[in-house]
Formats: C-alpha cells, structure tokens, sequence
C-alpha cells in the first residue's frame, strides 16, 4: 500500500485491498484533502465519467437501502448527476443512522450493450460536504467493490478508504478522495457493475452518517478482454539461410510466438531434429516477448528440420496452452555438406568461343566458370583467378547469375595468350563452407590469341596529276559497312559542316557541294561523322579490316585535299569510344589553282583493324596548312569489315532464383521472329528445349531494344541439379 500524505491536510490512514484482472501486482492510491468549505470542491464534479446519468455507459443505480435525500432505486440519485449543487438537500445522499458501524451501499450498473467486454477502471472520485451537522458526515469511510463481465454476480474488493479528518463537532466542511493506480493505471478491467459500500464508524453527534455530493467513475472501454486464446507458432528462422552446413556448424534458430510466452514453460525438452542428422541443443533463451533463440548442433550427417515435437507443453503468460496435437516443423530443412565443391578447365567457358582478339580492339573477355553446387559468393574474387597463359591480364567484375555459376571479366593488357585459371592454394569455398581444392591449379582447357596488332596508314595524292575526281574512283565502294544503301549500316551524324552534309557514304565519286560535304575552318572544326552500325542480324558487331578516305575540291586552296582526322570505336556493350587511328597527312600548300585529291587507307598488320564493333567516329581537325577557304572537303570514307562471330543470340545475363525455382535469361535481339531457349546438364547434349518459340512479346525489359530478358519456371530435375547451361537458337 502507497499512502501519499499532504502537509496541508490531515494524515489519510487507508486499509487497501486490489483486484485486477489483467493488472496484477497493482498499487492502488488513495488521496484525499478537506476544507473548511462545503463549495471548495465544487468544481471538480464530473458530468462525462461512466456512471453519470447522462452518459451512454450509464445503465443503472441501486441502494441497499433508499435514502432520505438523493433519490430512490426508481428516481436516481444526486450522487451522479454531475452537480455539486449548494445547501439544498435535494443535491445529497444522506441517510440518517444513529447506530455504529450501519452499513449503506449504491450499487452503478453499466451498459455492457455498448460495451461487451465491459470497462476498464483508472480513477474514482468521491465528494463530500455540508454546511452542518456533525464533522462525520465529511468523512469519507468506504469499500470499493466490482465485477466483472466474466465473473458473474461475483463482486471483489479493489479500494477500501478510511479517511476521517472530521470529529462529531458541528462544522461547515468538505473532503475529497481519489483513488488510482500507480503502476499499470489501470483499477480493475472488464468491469460491468461497481459497488461503493459505506460504512458509520461513529454515529456521534447531530445526524451522522455521510452526506455524499458526488461520485465520478473513470475508465474506458475494455479492449480485448481476458485472454483465453492459446498462443500459436509464427516462424521458425535459422541463421545459415537455409544451408547447407558443415556437420558441427552451430545452427541458432529464432523461434516465434503469437504472445508473449511464460519462459518457464519454454526449455530444451520442448524442441527436437525432424531430420535425419543427430544434434546436440544447446541453449534456449527468451530475446524478447515470444520470441525464442533455440541452439542446435548437427553432430553427424544428414537434415536438421527443427521441430517441436507433438505433446510439448509450452503456455502463454496467461497459461494458454501452444496446440501441439501435431508436430510443429520448421518449413526449412537444412542439409549436412562434407562434400567439396569441383570446378574443371572444361567448366571454364569464353565468350570468344576460343577465336583469338586484338589488344585493346575487341569485345571485353568474359568468362562463366560453373561450379559443382552452390558456392559461398563472398570467397570468390579477384584474388581467385589469374592467367596460366603469357598475356597481362587484370580480372573485372565478377558476378553470380544463378547458383554455382559466376562470370569473371578479364581484360587483356598486353600480347600473348589468355588460359584463365584458378591458382594453386586459391581460397574458395562452397555454401557450408567446403573449400574447393587448390592443391594444384584449375586452368580454363581453351587458349586464347591475343594479338598485338599495328595500325599502317597508307596515303596517296595527286601531285604531277591535274584534278579529275576519278583519279580514285575505282576503289570507292558502295557496299562496305557504311554505305547508305547497306543494311549493315544503322545510321549515320554528321556536325555542322559549310555544305553538306551528302556524299560522304554514298560510293560515288562526284564533284559539286551536294554530293560532298565541306567543313570550313573558321566555323566547323572539329567536326565529326558518327556511323552506327546494325546489330539486328550481327549481334556480335562488327570486325574491321579496312577504312579508306578519300577528299579534294576542284577550286579554291588545294589544301582541301589534306586529311587530318582521328578515328575511334565502341565496342557492343559499351557507350565508350577507343582510338583506333590518328591520320595527319598534309601534303599540299596553299596555291589557289593548283587542286587536288587524296586517298587515304588504315588497316592494321593482323588483318582486323578491331572487333565487335558497334559504331565508328571520325574527329576532323581544321588543317594546319590555310589557303582560301581553309577546311576539308570529305568526298567519301569507306568502313571494310565482316560480322563478329559467335554473338548471335548470345545470353548476356543470367538470373536463377532458388526461392521461386526459375531462371531470367538476358540475350541480343536478332532479326529472328521467335527463340527457341535450349538447356544441357554437360554442354554436350543440346536436345532438350526448356521453350521451343519465344518471341519478342515475353519481354520483362522493352526499354532495351538490344536484348531480350525472359524468365522461365525450373521444375523437376532441372530444380535441384548442381549444373544447367543454356544456349539461344533461332
């Protein structure tokens, strides 16, 4: 019992008794101050608590016996009306008793219609005063009584207040009590009825039982009500997502309730293996309100599937039983892994299809390495793979598309050969953490080429030889990869040139300034021509073996016929441009009459200029040498090249999710109408079709318009096994 006990007022002595369904260990307070006044508390009276007559969670009143002032059983009462009222006797409940220790109660029905789990108590008020009579009718001594909806007629005691300031002196006085809870602020829940039930300790003096002004009930409605439901298993999660595991790997699992559970109840008997692997339990600890960590070690081979075994007791805090008629399992199963991972030389696969590359000219190297089963992604890096062949190597970006399979990006930084491999004492090791062996190195059993090339630019002009705009027009072409009128040729920018801009890939040799384009040097320069090429058909880009330019005017500064330009390339996959050529030939002056041409051609001493080319750039430089009109007058430029090999329909992404068992596969589009996607267990046997006609409608991805991303569904034996290649055929 907590009594606070004011200096201004008299010491308050208190017997208290508590019942609280759904707050148990309460700390019931009990408050109370006098006055000299009868009208000091006046305004404290409370017309919206619950028993006040003219609220909706009012029901009813009754007496034990009617009293002389303040109502009747039928009438009401003056005691919850909400006013405190004056010396009007019409505004108290008062009986008159001149025996000791007589008893009086009022009994407050509330409305349980609006409320079905009845209310929840946090306050109670009681008023006293008059402005006569015996100092007794002031005092305060009474018990609180309640029940509950579930308990029936059944009333138990929550408060019992003595506090008697006042002798049988006839005075003028006032007392005020307020009861409340200090620990869960709740007196009692799920109330339907409340009972004050007064007791006269001293009939002494004039007329001495109480005269009671008001009393206020406050609460709300309750929510939710006893509980009596039984706590049920949310989740069981363990922290190997899933596995596999090495056998003695500790397995913590948190297990989730419903509700706040009782932990005594909750032990290492409550918790059993519906695998096949023995296990040790270690440690079952409550982290927080029902939720359970639960220690489990594998000490053999086999499954580990946590489970609560069927007949296990294990209650909430209110000693609601878990319902384990049946065996409550873990909807995982892990798996005990001693094997070792493997990877062989013929699971390491190029993208090249072993052809051999040009330093710094050709597509990015790219590896899949396909181990036997899943591996732990964060051992496998760069430091796991270098070159077992002559050439520099730097290894990129490596990433896992589905599990077991990695791509490894390799760049080559000098000539010589490319053998990817896995070196000796390389640390890589699978999802329980079997190491892969590296007792000796896994090296890729396909070589690659890389060619150190040489760009030679050979020019020709037309000095002794007067201007004819023929003089080389029987090496123009109008069918090389830029041509306008090629398919292989995608489209073609020109920048701001003085005419123009026409002529430049027309394969004609033709003089006047709409069939040649012209860039002054005063405004145009630098200039550029940009020509993209189609990779509908060739997917794979382009491999260049040639270019050849060719310029001249027939008038004005021969110095027209210099060239003086860089070209670069893009790569398929790649927005960037490399330099390919710097061409700086000048080898006319500035005479005004004496006009000419030149030819230029670039290729390279390997016989490929680059490959897998996307799109070419020219960068004009204004010529060094001026003359009138200064600029360069491009009549026409040649691209010579064949189709990339190897990249039709090439997958270029793949995604396997083992939560949903499917696979998203990311390949270049081709003037095809439909795919059909072809799946292997061993790269040697293509028969099997996973879809035999996809077309361009199944795209996850339209928003690129180089590839298509589809994902397909992985069902049976193509669910579970360790390894699954995949090709695209048209």
């Amino acid at each position: 019992m907590n009594i606070k006990k004011k200096t201004s007022h008299l010491p308050l002595a208190a017997a208290l008794s508590t019942f609280l369904p759904l707050a148990a260990s309460a700390a019931v307070q009990v408050d109370g101050v006098n006055s000299a006044s009868q009208l000091e508390y006046d305004s404290d009276v409370s017309a919206t608590d619950l028993v006040n007559q003219g609220q909706s969670t009012f029901s009813s009143l009754s007496y034990s016996e009617d009293p002389r002032f303040g109502g009747t059983a039928t009438t009401g009462g003056a005691n919850n009306n909400g006013v405190h009222g004056g010396a009007a006797s019409g505004e108290i409940t008062f009986w008159i008793s001149a025996v000791a220790n007589d008893v009086y109660s009022i009994t407050y029905n509330l409305n349980t219609a609006v409320n079905t789990l009845g209310y929840d108590i946090t306050s109670i008020q009681t008023i006293n005063a008059w402005a006569s009579n015996s100092g007794h009718q002031k005092n305060q001594n009474y018990t609180v009584e309640v029940s509950t909806v579930s308990s029936g007629a059944d009333f138990t005691n929550i408060a019992t207040v003595a506090y008697l300031p006042f002798d049988s002196t006839s005075r003028e006085g006032a007392t005020k009590v307020n009861v409340t809870e200090d620990t869960t602020g709740i007196l009692a829940t799920g109330v339907d009825q409340i009972r004050f039930i007064y007791t006269v300790p001293d009939p002494s003096g004039n007329q001495a039982s109480p005269t009671i002004r008001e009393i206020d009930v406050f609460g709300l409605p309750t929510i939710g009500g006893p509980d009596v439901s039984p706590p049920t298993l949310t989740s069981i999660v363990d922290d190997q997502s899933g596995g596999p595991v090495m056998q003695n790997t500790l397995v913590t699992y948190t297990v989730n309730f419903s509700e706040n559970m009782d932990e005594s109840t909750v032990d290492l008997s409550d918790f059993d293996n519906a695998g096949t692997a023995p296990v040790t339990f270690g440690n079952v600890t409550e982290s927080s309100p029902g939720i359970f960590t639960v220690e489990a070690t594998p000490t053999g081979l086999g499954t580990l599937q946590l489970k609560i075994p069927a007949g296990a007791i294990l209650d909430d805090a209110a000693g609601n039983s878990l319902d384990t008629t049946t065996d409550l399992l873990d909807d995982t199963i892990i798996t005990m892994d001693n094997i070792a991972p493997t990877v062989t030389g013929s699971d390491i696969v190029d993208t090249q299809d072993g052809a051999s590359m040009l330093l710094n000219k050709s597509l990015p190297l790219s590896y899949t390495v396909t181990f036997s089963e899943d591996m732990d992604a964060t051992t496998v890096d760069a430091d796991d793979f270098d070159n077992a062949g002559t050439a520099g190597i730097s290894i990129g970006s490596i990433s896992e598309g589905m599990a077991g399979v990695f791509t490894v990006n390799v760049t080559a930084t000098s000539a010589g050969t490319v053998q990817l491999r896995v070196p000796m004492g390389a640390t890589l090791s699978d999802a329980a953490g079997n190491p892969l062996d590296t007792n000796s190195a896994i090296i890729d059993d396909t070589t690659i080429n890389v060619d150190a090339s040489t760009v030679v630019v050979t020019p020709q002009n037309s000095l002794g030889t007067a201007f004819t705009a023929t003089l080389w027009a029987s090496n123009l072409s109008a069918s090389d990869l830029i041509n306008a009128g090629e398919l292989t040729l995608e489209a073609s920018t020109i920048s701001p040139e003085f005419f123009g801009p026409t002529g430049t890939n027309d394969g004609a040799s033709e003089i006047g300034s709409g069939t040649n384009t012209f860039f002054a040097a005063a405004d145009n320069f630098p200039a550029t021509a940009i020509y993209d090429l189609d990779l509908t058909t060739n997917t794979a880009g382009y491999d260049l073996t040639s270019i050849e330019s060719f310029m001249g005017w027939t008038a004005n500064s021969s110095t027209h016929a210099n060239q003086t330009y860089q070209v670069e390339v893009s790569f398929v996959g790649s927005p960037d441009y490399v330099l390919l050529a710097v061409v700086n030939y000048e080898p006319f002056g500035t005479a005004n009459s004496d006009n000419h041409e030149s030819h230029v051609v670039i290729d390279d001493s390997s016989g490929r200029l680059a490959s897998g080319v996307d799109s070419i750039r020219f960068t004009f430089r204004a010529p060094e040498i001026g003359g009138t009109a200064p600029g360069t007058v491009v009549r026409e430029i040649d691209v010579f090249g064949t189709p990339s090999t190897g990249g039709a329909a090439a997958i270029t992404a793949i995604h396997y999710d083992h939560n949903v068992g499917s696979v998203t596969l990311t390949w270049r589009k081709t003037n095809a109408t439909s795919y059909v996607v072809k799946y292997s267990f061993d790269l040697d046997n293509w028969d099997s079709d996973l879809e035999d006609s996809v077309t361009a409608t199944r795209d996850e991805n339209p928003g690129d318009t180089d590839h298509l991303t589809v994902t397909f569904p992985l069902t049976g034996e193509l669910q579970n096994t360790p390894k699954l290649f995949f090709r695209i055929e048209e």
